[in-house]
């Protein structure tokens, strides 16, 4: 996220967080959805609440997953070879050698998957306590990662991982690293992020953050009311055609279950004598499939009557 602010903007620690976590929270809505979408998890659009609600657990709907395929032919063709410095011919082994040993041939795809189907994703360098020779180079999802950007320079001023454990209610916030341009502190919570404590510092004193953005489709800033954000999701064009032809497949479903039955009625009866085998009352769609009108017999009727709907001949068909 982009925040134009002076470049003498300077805060504690503490306020790098709350800062940083505030920021993170505001764009975490959008990066869940597109992530729901690109594994095919999105809700169904375009359907009328009513029949929502009428058709409760029976509708299920059915997932064209476009978006997953426009992220994924991108990602086939973005395959890191080798890399070459200015002036030089040849590639350079030691950067190759740092790549393979953090195993970043893998990593890669999934950073850039990330950035394709969210916007952005981050590479994190730290210390290799196994090998000092040999940085630590990891990939990390903008659901955990966020950066401050100073407006001058662009370059990262502040960053923020927060990780997540399980809990009696999902998922909790309880430990954050913040990294500033010449130390790194990490911090733990007890409750859910509300407080943090310090655990542990590193003073590198290397004068910069080092939390490199990966950004899909940047751009300076987008127009005043737009809310900011760093990188553009490729999902966003393709959304509305794939919440459509979602909708249309789900109809046609439902359509196909509706007519595969001919429509049944039943005089006489109470909605008290539609129970399941429990004596759960039903409702009428789930009493035949969703395919019984009922009515409640008149005083003057004396017997309960059955009935199913005449089968309809296509109109194109004819008779001899």
């Amino acid at each position: 996220m982009v925040d134009l602010i002076s470049t003498k903007f300077e805060l504690a620690p503490e306020q790098w967080v709350n800062r940083l976590v505030r920021l993170h929270n505001a764009q975490l809505p959008e990066l869940e959805l597109l992530d729901a979408y690109y594994e095919g998890e999105q809700p169904l659009s375009y359907m009328h609440p009513e029949l929502l609600r009428r058709m409760d657990s029976r509708l299920r709907s059915v997932v064209i997953n476009w978006p997953q395929l426009v992220v994924d032919s991108l990602d086939e063709r973005l395959d890191v070879t080798g890399f070459r410095l200015g002036g030089e011919q040849a590639a350079d082994r030691e950067l190759w050698r740092i790549w393979q040993a953090n195993r970043l041939d893998l990593h890669s795809e999934q950073a850039h998957i990330d950035a394709l189907a969210l916007g952005r994703a981050y590479a994190i360098v730290g210390t290799n306590e196994e090998d000092s020779s040999t940085p630590l180079v990891t990939v990390e999802s903008p659901m955990e990662v966020h950066v401050d950007l100073d407006p001058r320079t662009r370059k990262v001023r502040a960053a923020l991982k927060r990780q997540f454990e399980p809990d009696d209610y999902g998922y909790t916030e309880a430990y954050a690293t913040l990294y500033l341009p010449n130390e790194t502190r990490w911090y733990s919570s007890d409750n859910g992020g509300g407080t943090w404590s310090e655990i542990d510092r590193d003073e590198h004193g290397m004068g910069q953050v080092p939390v490199i953005p990966i950004i899909n489709r940047p751009r300076t800033r987008r127009r005043r009311t737009a809310p900011p954000r760093l990188g553009r999701s490729e999902l966003i064009s393709v959304l509305p055609l794939s919440d459509a032809a979602c909708k249309i497949a789900t109809d046609m479903m439902i359509s196909a279950e509706y007519h595969a039955m001919p429509r049944r009625y039943a005089l006489g009866f109470d909605r008290d004598d539609f129970v399941d085998a429990n004596g759960r009352p039903l409702t009428p769609w789930e009493s035949v499939a969703g395919v019984l009108w009922a009515s409640p017999k008149s005083p003057k009727e004396t017997a309960s009557r059955w009935g199913s709907s005449p089968r309809r001949t296509c109109p194109t068909s004819t008779t001899r």
